[in-house]
């Protein structure tokens, strides 16, 4: 067969299809390879290397296409290149077509045969042709993550592999396949301080073997009920004040998450103060769509206004005042939710281990006023629903009155809405208690 390798015309693009080495051992197989003048030249091969194998050059790109019955690559066809491209001729390159509905289009009406290196797969269901270029991704990944990290480029200056009189820095290396592998192998030797999360615990098996104590697996099953969420043994005060982390408990997250809501979603927080939920939910719609941020006035509006502000959260208003009477303005307003979230106020009792004050306030009839005003702020939001959409009750308690009971009381009035889901955490030594479940 006639072999042919253009030179690669798309911006930034410096490889060539085929080295002389390998032009070597398809001529040897009785082929005859066309290489574009000057190919391989940003590659770092020349034309008479290429001779020197067996290859013929070829004045233009034209003579390529005319000429060869495969034409080998590297990046996808350009424009110019798929005008080329002859019926039943076979392309082999990276093609990518996912995100190029034009040139999926162009190599149809060309009816070409077209062979994507990121697909070919082998006996073990592996993907050896792309895997040389994810080594080579995952190793230059911490080279520019390095590089973004001094204080030229407006970084942190920070070095990875710490300094005298400072640390090394942290790495999160999230998937430990060969991009990850590879990203490790430059990190740690580094000597920066690497977490590689995964899901296959095998394959955690497998990097720790290679690397030893040098990294630090994390089996993602065991870490994502908690997104988001790393124990620290100082508080990284300087970390707080830039807006780059937020302290909370751990089971916060239940809540929001089970809320789930997208980023096109209008979703109402309701006693959203101190704004950590607020902060998740909008993290989890990645900043877009539009959240209405609720508490009553004074100290509580205040705190959620500066701590949204300080994370950087920008699609949220805040609503200042008691949902039991800001309610009917919404609702003559004729402003609906996607998804609404009640983190109710309750006795606490899910918190006691790191609030000893709070057993000290349940005073007799506290739990049912409690319930009473549980009950009120449900259904002061039920109506604000969308037809179709959600709500999650939560609470920090692990009092059943005020968790199944007040859902069982909900859906009792309220017979439209059924429970979908729910979770109870109890508290230990990694989270405290907390409820939450989603109506729908």
């Amino acid at each position: 067969m006639r072999i042919g390798v253009p030179k690669e015309i798309k911006p930034q693009e410096t490889r060539i299809g085929l080295t002389p080495d390998s032009v070597k051992v398809l001529v040897s197989e009785g082929h005859d390879v066309l290489v574009e003048n000057n190919g391989g030249f940003e590659a770092g091969f020349d034309n008479d290397q290429y001779i020197k194998a067996g290859a013929k050059i070829a004045t233009h790109a034209s003579d390529i296409f005319n000429d060869s019955d495969i034409i080998v690559k590297v990046k996808e066809p350009q424009k110019t290149e798929v005008d080329m491209i002859k019926e039943d001729q076979i392309v082999y390159t990276y093609l990518h077509l996912a995100a190029a509905k034009e040139l999926t289009k162009g190599l149809i009406k060309s009816k070409s045969i077209n062979i994507a290196y990121e697909t070919v797969t082998d006996d073990n269901g592996r993907l050896p042709l792309l895997a040389p270029m994810s080594a080579v991704a995952g190793r230059m990944s911490v080279q520019a993550g390095a590089h973004c990290l001094e204080k030229n480029q407006k970084g942190r200056g920070i070095l990875l592999g710490g300094a005298p009189g400072g640390e090394p820095a942290n790495v999160l290396i999230l998937g430990g396949g060969v991009v990850g592998e590879n990203a490790a192998t430059i990190a740690t030797g580094m000597k920066a301080k690497v977490h590689i999360v995964d899901k296959s615990e095998e394959r955690l098996k497998q990097l720790v073997q290679m690397f030893g104590d040098k990294i630090i697996p994390e089996q993602i099953d065991k870490i994502d009920q908690f997104k988001g969420f790393y124990e620290v043994k100082k508080l990284p005060l300087k970390a707080i004040a830039d807006g780059r982390c937020y302290v909370q408990d751990p089971s916060t997250s239940i809540a929001p998450y089970l809320l789930n809501p997208d980023s096109n979603h209008t979703v109402l927080d309701a006693c959203a103060s101190p704004g950590g939920k607020t902060a998740i939910l909008s993290s989890i719609m990645s900043n877009e769509g539009k959240i209405i941020a609720s508490d009553i006035e004074g100290p509580r509006s205040e705190r959620l206004l500066k701590n949204l502000k300080r994370l950087g959260v920008k699609n949220t208003e805040i609503l200042s005042g008691d949902l039991r009477e800001t309610k009917d303005a919404l609702e003559n307003e004729n402003v609906r939710f996607d998804r609404i979230l009640v983190d109710a106020p309750c006795s606490n009792s899910g918190v006691f281990r790191r609030r000893a004050d709070a057993k000290w306030r349940l005073m007799p009839n506290y739990t049912n006023e409690l319930i009473d005003l549980q009950l009120e702020l449900l259904s002061a939001v039920i109506p604000l629903m969308k037809k179709g959409g959600k709500l999650v009750y939560s609470t920090c308690s692990i009092d059943a009155e005020e968790n199944t009971g007040v859902i069982s009381k909900i859906i009792e009035t309220h017979t439209h809405l059924e429970k979908l889901d729910e979770v109870q955490l109890i508290p230990n030594d990694i989270n405290d208690g907390a409820y939450a479940a989603l109506l729908g």
